[in-house]
């Protein structure tokens, strides 16, 4: 049983993320956080692309450029809320 393209290639752009967030941003919250939040902008990229909206350019079957700008926004947000307070 061979895994679809999609789905390698969608694990691939969630770790690539989460790898990516580590090292913008190194005194972040835990790692399965920064993975969660890759999963989930990549999930609401390709939501978001399957509604009609900024659907091109497509690499295969996902859509690199909802899905970077979705998981760009939700690992942000989760720097935001999950770093360490400084006082």
């Amino acid at each position: 049983m061979r895994p679809s393209p999609g789905l390698v290639m969608a694990v691939l752009l969630v770790l690539l993320a989460a790898q990516l967030t580590r090292l913008v941003v190194p005194g972040r919250g835990p790692y399965l956080w920064t993975l969660l939040l890759a999963a989930a902008g990549v999930a609401a990229g390709e939501i978001l692309a399957g509604s009609g909206h900024f659907a091109s350019p497509v690499v295969g079957v996902i859509h690199p450029v909802p899905d970077a700008a979705a998981t760009a926004l939700l690992e942000a947000g989760g720097a935001l809320l999950l770093s360490p307070r400084r006082t």
